[in-house]
Parts: C-alpha cells; sequence; structure tokens
C-alpha cells in the first residue's frame, strides 16, 4: 500500500509492504494481518503559507521573507496554521516589538530617591541615590537600547 501525506500537506508517497521473514514461514497464509509491515513515513511538508492580510503593524514583507518594520526590534517568526480540516491558514507573525521606556525599579521609598528614574528612555540612563540621613551614595540605573519590556 501506499503512505501518503495528508491534504494541504506535499511529499513524494512511501511503499508500505508486508515483511516475509523466516521465522514468519509458521503462521497460516490467511492471516495476513499478522505479518509484520515495513514502512517509512513520507517527509510531508506544508504548502506555502497565506501572507495575513492586512499586513500587521510592526511587521513587512521584503524579498527575502519577512522582518521587522523600521523602529521595530527583534525577528520575524512567521508560524503557519491549519484550521480543524487541515485548511491553510493566514499564518501569525510574531517576534518584532517597539521599544519600551524602562520602568523604575522597585526600592525602599524611605531610603532611596529614584525620582529620575520613572519613564527611563531605552539607551538612557538615570540616577537612583540614598536619602538624608543614610549614605550619601549615588548610582546610575541605564535602560537597555532595545529594551522591548515594559515591566
Amino acid at each position: 500500500c501506499n503512505l501518503r501525506c495528508q491534504d494541504p500537506f506535499e511529499g513524494a508517497d512511501r511503499l508500505a509492504t508486508c515483511s516475509s521473514n523466516a521465522f514468519l514461514a509458521e503462521l497460516p497464509v490467511d492471516v495476513p494481518w499478522a505479518l509484520p509491515l515495513s514502512w517509512t513515513l513520507p517527509k510531508c511538508s506544508s504548502p506555502e503559507c497565506i501572507d495575513p492580510l492586512p499586513v500587521p503593524k510592526g511587521y513587512m514583507k521584503t524579498a527575502n521573507g519577512w522582518s521587522c518594520d523600521r523602529g521595530y526590534l527583534g525577528e520575524a517568526v512567521p508560524t503557519c496554521l491549519l484550521d480543524t480540516q487541515c485548511e491553510q491558514l493566514p499564518f501569525v507573525l510574531d517576534g518584532c516589538d517597539l521599544p519600551v521606556p524602562c520602568v523604575a525599579p522597585e526600592v525602599e521609598e524611605c531610603s532611596t530617591d529614584i525620582t529620575s528614574c520613572h519613564d527611563v528612555e531605552p539607551g538612557s540612563s538615570c540616577i537612583a541615590s540614598c536619602k538624608i540621613p543614610w549614605a550619601p551614595a549615588s548610582t546610575i540605573a541605564r535602560c537597555p537600547l532595545g529594551n522591548v519590556d515594559p515591566a
């Protein structure tokens, strides 16, 4: 018998055959289901994904595939989807995000002054310092240039 890919998947058919090993010679001839099947799964691949329309914000299609639009960071990752009847659906894009300001860390407000550290833009910094009467120390806190984490 032939093993083939289920629609809409594509791939070459593979032949499955019954084995005729010597140790099976004693099995009755009228019981073909008792013979082991020798087979290899076909290599199935999905057809080309259907482009999402409209194109989601933050993504753009180029001659080389999908990428993040200007101002967005990350790597565009398309995921092909099938419905319950194995019909191709428009794929989902993920992985591109806008850079966002960093939020101030949670600190002990009685001893630490972080007033300059609220909504620090990516690539910028702020100063966190100890309040009086604690030691007059301070440190620089930096928001990473490619920050995409709003937390």
